[in-house]
């Protein structure tokens, strides 16, 4: 604690800091918000670009939204099916807004100050590493800023190029259920995945980061070693222990807030239930209408048959659901998580839901339905703290089945303590790094070796 208070204390002017975050879901707001909070608390100044804010910000926190963005990034993108889509629809779709969100943001007046301005304004830039966040780049480059990077989910294989960071497709694997030690046909399916991203980003991202450079800096040319200078990811050694250089750094619960006394009907009932809890939630992006007429009345009818009572998270009133079942349009996740009665989490398996239940001790119910939910609930199974189900070919003898058996899982208890040990918590990393940063205006001096070497030296084939 001395020597993160002392670290911060060499910074007798604030930082100016400028985050941008245009993805528009909330848990990926959450967390680049926590990020922003940590250094906001350490004293430095922030402007937070996002589809989202909050009203009534704290003092030296300021909210910019894009207003088409503000206008249709939550309604639209809300009403998508995800889950009929198939990959390179959904990755289409995506990239679509992200670049209509850089474009809104261009035309903006505090940015139109920046970019006309002579002198620096802001002293480091945040940008999330998805989908267009090169269209900041020009930015940085001319006024010669650091930018850092932050990621709500694991790394992906192309971010290898942007840290200088060789990562081996042996064993970095993006958006697939893949185990952690992977066997031949499935180390052949994760470089058939890495191929198709880099085919993504060759014919849909970077036609599209063209036209936005033309159209607004035309002038512009990157510089081959302007790199991110670092990394904020939403990872812990204790899920996947991946080999990182200095420049990533892993701040997974950094979203955890202090406990919060229970609401009282939802303390009375986890209270008196003799056989213990089980909650089930897809989360803040996930609304009622992801879960169809088919796939309610398998919950319905699983639940009907439970000694334990459950807490479902459901935007709509449902009829004919047991006595058991407690409908609720919102809870406190983290705390009802929390509550030693419950012992099952029915989940998506989204990163701060999953961290939230590491966090508990309480098993997992993996029900992915999009994106990085697929790796998160294989890595939870392969793990041996989660079972993972298909929601296309969900039943009810399934669902009961894995509900039985994980209540009998044991390892989840070890997972949350090491989860725990970490020689200073997240946003202590954050303050610490970013301050690193600011002070050596990059971390150039932290790139390995091997971010120089031919490819053919890094493997040693000339050696054989």
């Amino acid at each position: 604690m001395i020597l993160f208070f002392a670290n911060s204390l060499d910074f007798t002017n604030p930082a100016r800091i400028l985050g941008i975050f245009p993805e528009p879901a909330r848990s990926h707001f959450i967390f680049n918000r926590q990020i922003m909070y940590s250094l906001l608390e350490a004293g430095h100044h922030i402007t937070f670009v996002s589809p989202f804010q909050e009203p009534n910000p704290p003092i030296n926190f300021t909210y910019i939204v894009p207003m088409r963005t503000k206008e249709t990034a939550s309604e639209d993108l809300a009403r998508t099916d995800f889950k009929s889509l198939s990959a390179f629809q959904a990755d289409r779709l995506w990239s679509q807004y992200h670049f209509s969100f850089w474009s809104d943001l261009m035309k903006s007046r505090e940015i139109q100050n920046f970019l006309t301005s002579d002198i620096k304004v802001f002293d480091v830039i945040f940008v999330e590493l998805l989908a267009a966040y090169e269209c900041i780049l020009p930015l940085a480059q001319k006024f010669k800023i650091p930018v850092i990077g932050t990621l709500s989910q694991r790394p992906w294989v192309q971010l290898s190029q942007v840290l200088s960071d060789p990562h081996p497709l042996a064993f970095l694997v993006p958006r697939l259920p893949l185990p952690r030690r992977m066997g031949f046909f499935q180390r052949f399916q994760n470089i058939y995945a890495n191929l198709y991203f880099r085919v993504m980003i060759k014919y849909l991202w970077e036609p599209s980061l063209s036209i936005f450079y033309e159209e607004h800096f035309p002038d512009f040319y990157l510089q081959p070693d302007h790199h991110v200078s670092l990394l904020f990811s939403n990872t812990h050694p204790s899920l996947i222990s991946t080999q990182l250089i200095p420049k990533v750094v892993e701040v997974a619960g950094i979203h955890l807030q202090p406990l919060k006394p229970l609401p009282q009907i939802l303390e009375k009932f986890i209270n008196e239930s003799e056989n213990g809890v089980i909650l089930l939630s897809f989360g803040s992006v996930s609304k009622s209408n992801i879960v169809d007429a088919k796939l309610r009345n398998v919950f319905i009818e699983t639940f009907r048959c439970l000694r334990q009572k459950v807490i479902w998270k459901f935007e709509e009133n449902l009829k004919n659901i047991s006595e058991n079942v407690l409908i609720s349009d919102w809870i406190p996740q983290r705390d009802i998580l929390a509550h030693k009665n419950v012992k099952v989490f029915i989940s998506h398996t989204g990163a701060h839901g999953m961290f939230e239940a590491i966090d508990a001790g309480v098993p997992l119910v993996s029900i992915p339905l999009f994106w990085d939910q697929y790796p998160n609930a294989g890595l939870i199974e392969d793990i041996g703290v989660g079972i993972r189900l298909d929601f296309k070919t969900l039943t009810k003898e399934t669902l009961l089945k894995a509900i039985n058996e994980i209540l009998y899982l044991r390892r989840m208890q070890k997972l949350s303590a090491e989860f725990k040990s970490r020689p200073m918590p997240p946003k202590e990393s954050v303050v610490y790094w970013t301050e690193y940063v600011l002070r050596h205006n990059g971390t150039k001096h932290l790139e390995p070796m091997s971010a120089e070497m031919p490819l053919y030296q890094y493997l040693l084939l000339d050696c054989r």
